[in-house]
Order: C-alpha cells, then sequence, then structure tokens
C-alpha cells in the first residue's frame, strides 16, 4: 500500500476567499483531516504517542471554486527515525486534475515526558507501508 485515499468533500461557500477559490486555511485544516486519518492507518490509534506538525508546505496547481468535488490521496513521502513526512495531495473529482499538494512535517512527541520520541523499528516499518516514492520533492523535504 502506497497511498490511501483519506478524505473527500465539496468546497463550500464558506471557504471561499475574496478571489473567489478555496481559501488557503481550508487547504491546511482539510489536509491536517487527512493526516489525523493517516496517523491512526499507520500507528492504529497508539496512546503514548502524540505528534506535532513542524512544517507545512502548501503547492497550489489550480484553484478550487464553490460546489467543485475534491478527494485527497495521502502518503509518506520521507522517514525519519523522529520525524516523517505526509504528502496529501488534493484531486479534483470534476476534472481528475491534480489541484494541490500539502507536505506536513511530523514530531513524535512522548506524551508523559513531553520530549521527541524515537520510533521503533515496528513503527518504521509500519510508517514504509504507507511510503511512496516521490522524486519531485527534493526542493520541499
Amino acid at each position: 500500500m502506497n497511498t490511501i485515499n483519506t478524505l473527500k468533500g465539496k468546497v463550500k461557500k464558506n471557504w471561499i476567499d475574496h478571489n473567489g477559490h478555496m481559501n488557503i486555511a481550508k487547504y491546511v485544516e482539510v489536509s491536517d483531516n487527512a493526516n489525523d486519518i493517516l496517523i491512526k492507518k499507520v500507528f492504529n490509534n497508539k496512546k503514548n504517542i502524540l505528534f506535532v506538525a513542524k512544517k507545512f508546505y502548501i503547492e497550489n496547481k489550480k484553484e478550487l471554486f464553490i460546489n467543485d468535488y475534491w478527494n485527497i490521496n495521502s502518503s509518506i513521502v520521507k522517514i525519519n527515525k523522529n520525524f516523517f513526512f505526509s504528502k496529501h495531495e488534493f484531486k479534483s473529482s470534476n476534472t481528475n486534475y491534480r489541484v494541490a499538494q500539502v507536505l506536513i512535517q511530523m514530531v513524535p512527541i512522548n506524551k508523559k515526558n513531553r520530549k521527541i520520541y524515537e520510533f521503533t523499528s515496528k513503527e518504521i516499518i509500519s510508517l514504509r507501508q504507507f511510503y511512496h516514492r516521490d522524486q519531485n520533492l527534493k526542493t520541499f523535504i
């Protein structure tokens, strides 16, 4: 498994900015929700770790407008012993065009001592199940 469909929806009227297209804050909000779904699938609701978003990168290719339908495919694109990057690719359901991609660097924190958590080898194997190599991301990460 490389990518999973995490969310789909429709652009609502209150998501539109003064330029007439989906507000960038909604891309952040929706991709954060997709990220939560991905983390739950990878870590199966592990109780002793919380995840902090350290960096967000957003790259828009096309715009979404009111009443456009969209879906998000999510994957892991970089893995380290104490962080990973997830990628959330927005596609227009109307045209099947890639509209945007959002990259999020996630850092695991131990809930008890509030220090950066180091992934176990089993957790890294679990992350790799959702790994998708993407050569185009080198400039971002």
